[in-house]
């Protein structure tokens, strides 16, 4: 058995069962051998007043041990399983195939590539759900610190874009990062990411919005991931960000422009207070801001085709230095 799964590893709830949330919990994973045990068993450990109904793991066409340390955990745990038909058809695909398929109160979805920050990430982040006016609560995803020098500028851009978009509607806005959801059963049941679907997260937040529900970012439900650390996958990473959602066909009931509209006060708000903290990234953080706004300049259109499945970045999947190989 891996060494981060032990059979003390048990969720541990209040006693009143008839005052919990029930959840399940989805990780679409494509090749993550080298965080997905600690993070199932992390998922375990969370403690709060919820009941952990499932862990399930979709594998979109792992061709690691992924699959194979998923089914070594539900040996122990009987609330893990895996899911795999051996295709690569891309996150939002797999995203559906959660969506209609849970039966709890909650869904958590969650990349495959994180770690969470503490035991009660799951209860901060279920706090909000508990009004039937919340739709979806997106949890806060941060960079561990930079190894690199390229992986230093990127988080200090990261930490400028974090302090200019907490502040904007109080955090409630189209800028999160999907590394974390939380979504009302009622609000799965009826959703459907339409294909080629590239960025989830700006998706939930306009259909929540389009329903009349309300989206709700919660600070204090932390993860963390690893930024790039090369200049290579930095260029990889940015000709996928350069590819763009299209939102016609889901119809939204809401102004899109004026969902992405920040404020300049706050851009130029949270540029100061990363220049102070740091003056050389802080710098470093707004010529790399520049630089990556011209990028589609130079960009081909083969190099800029919509497409839902990503191309792997390795250094992002580590998040340690000390996660062993499997």
């Amino acid at each position: 058995m891996h060494k981060g799964f032990m059979k003390k590893d048990i969720l541990q709830t209040n006693t009143s069962p008839s005052k919990k949330l029930t959840v399940t919990v989805g990780i679409p994973a494509h090749n993550e051998r080298q965080n997905i045990a600690q993070l199932i068993a992390s998922i375990v450990s969370q403690n709060g007043n919820f009941i952990l109904e499932k862990i399930i793991v979709v594998c979109d066409g792992c061709t690691d041990q992924t699959e194979e340390i998923v089914k070594e955990f539900s040996q122990v745990h009987p609330s893990v399983e895996s899911v795999s038909d051996g295709k690569r058809i891309g996150k939002s695909a797999r995203l559906n195939f959660l969506y209609q398929t849970h039966a709890s109160d909650i869904l958590i979805t969650l990349d495959g590539d994180i770690e969470l920050a503490n035991d009660y990430v799951f209860e901060k982040l279920l706090e909000p759900l508990r009004d039937p006016q919340v739709a979806v609560v997106a949890g806060n995803a941060r960079p561990l610190p930079g190894r690199t020098f390229v992986e230093k500028l990127v988080v200090a851009k990261d930490a400028w874009w974090y302090e200019t978009r907490k502040n904007f509607k109080n955090g409630n806005n189209i800028y999160v990062k999907g590394c974390l959801f939380a979504l009302a059963n009622d609000f799965t049941r009826n959703f459907k990411f339409i294909p080629e679907t590239i960025g989830d997260q700006d998706i939930l937040y306009l259909s929540a919005l389009s329903r009349g529900k309300r989206f709700i970012f919660t600070n204090d439900a932390r993860v963390y991931f690893r930024e790039v650390s090369t200049w290579k996958e930095l260029l990889k990473r940015e000709r996928r960000f350069q590819n763009k959602n299209n939102f016609e066909p889901y119809k939204f009931k809401v102004d899109i422009e004026a969902e992405y509209k920040i404020p300049t006060r706050e851009k130029i708000r949270g540029l100061l207070k990363i220049i102070r903290e740091n003056p050389f990234y802080g710098i470093g953080a707004f010529l790399l801001n520049i630089a990556l706004k011209l990028l589609p300049l130079f960009l081909s259109k083969s190099e800029n085709t919509n497409t839902a499945i990503w191309q792997v970045i390795s250094s992002t999947k580590k998040l340690r230095e000390n996660n062993a190989s499997h």
